[in-house]
């Protein structure tokens, strides 16, 4: 099982969420000082079946440098937010 900080997001011209950008952190979130320098970019499709092997994906926003929460499927084949923070969303993550 890997944990990936999300730290971008991609849209389509429809603002439909396509992809996230993100890096491995090499354990558990509480590791993020130690990230990949590999960033990735995921389909939303790939981060889905990513998860449904066990792999989690964590918002992660550089200003501070916290975690705000996981990723997690919508049920409509995209995803969304565990916890509904303002301002530490994936709509608030930077676009790539």
């Amino acid at each position: 099982m890997t944990t990936y900080a999300v730290t971008a997001a991609r849209y389509d011209e429809d603002e439909k969420l396509v992809a996230l950008q993100g890096q491995e952190t090499h354990g558990s979130p509480a590791a993020l000082p130690e990230l990949s320098t590999d960033v990735r970019d995921f389909s939303v499709s790939e981060v889905l079946g990513l998860m449904e092997g066990g792999d989690s994906f964590q918002l992660f926003f550089r200003s501070p440098g916290t975690l705000a929460g996981s990723i997690v499927p919508d049920g409509n084949g995209s995803l969304i937010e565990d916890q509904c923070i303002p301002g530490r969303r994936i709509a608030d993550l930077p676009t790539f």
